[in-house]
């Protein structure tokens, strides 16, 4: 039988686990020292608690294949309040900012900055104001790489554009348009008004040729931070 360990570094013995959204195990199970008693309870493993410190009760629920109920007792067993996390997201940005301190930026086509501190840096500082599920939404950028790049991962070019520009109040086109991705006519057609070919467009937002036929067609449609480097791009060109 699989085993796993709690926060405590109390053995469980695993009886099932499924993967969630967030990208990690759930494990359900019984403690290795208690009686096997009413259905298999939620690990309390240290992957687990880690990421109930930095998500929502909202965002938890969301992306957790747990009931509310669990979650709010493991969240309570551990002290997790929303005042503890603002404390601590807060004195994380101090060490990440007293790291590199995030001045302003310009956004442009010629400056990438992919270290970890600034990335952290910048999606802790939209934190302040906006959830990381809403930092996604209106970025285009998934749920977990959010996450990610709160933790340091290195930043692509478009994903720093678009976060840049949310975190100095910049209302972008398509956000004023319910976060819809660009129609594959809307893309062929300010490729052409600048007179792009198709590699050259693809070149511009660091995609693959195939990706930008694939986009031009619809299937799938344009990811946003693609579609808002692109419109960024483009303007240098008229």
């Amino acid at each position: 039988m699989p085993h796993t360990t709690d926060t405590a570094g109390r053995a469980w013995h695993i009886e099932h686990t499924e993967p969630a959204v967030a990208g990690i195990d759930v494990h359900y199970g019984y403690p290795a020292d208690a009686p096997r008693t009413g259905p298999p309870r939620v690990a309390d493993t240290p992957e687990l608690v880690a990421y109930l410190w930095r998500v929502s009760m909202q965002d938890a629920v969301r992306t957790l294949p747990i009931g509310e109920g669990a979650l709010r007792r493991i969240r309570q067993r551990h002290g997790i309040t929303r005042d503890a996390q603002r404390m601590a997201a807060s004195a994380r940005d101090r060490d990440v900012l007293a790291a590199k301190p995030a001045a302003p930026i310009t956004p442009n086509a010629d400056h990438h900055d992919a270290a970890p501190s600034y990335a952290a840096a910048l999606v802790n500082d939209l934190s302040r104001t906006l959830s990381r599920a809403a930092i996604g939404r209106r970025a285009g950028i998934d749920y977990t790489r959010v996450l990610a790049l709160a933790d340091g991962a290195a930043m692509t070019y478009p994903e720093q554009f678009t976060l840049e520009r949310l975190r100095d109040g910049e209302r972008l086109d398509w956000m004023r348009r319910d976060d819809e991705p660009p129609a594959p006519g809307d893309v062929a057609m300010l490729r052409e008004s600048v007179g792009l070919s198709k590699r050259q467009a693809a070149d511009a937002v660091f995609a693959d040729i195939k990706s930008w036929r694939a986009w031009e067609e619809g299937r799938p449609p344009m990811p946003l931070a693609k579609w808002a480097l692109f419109q960024y791009r483009c303007r240098d060109l008229r």
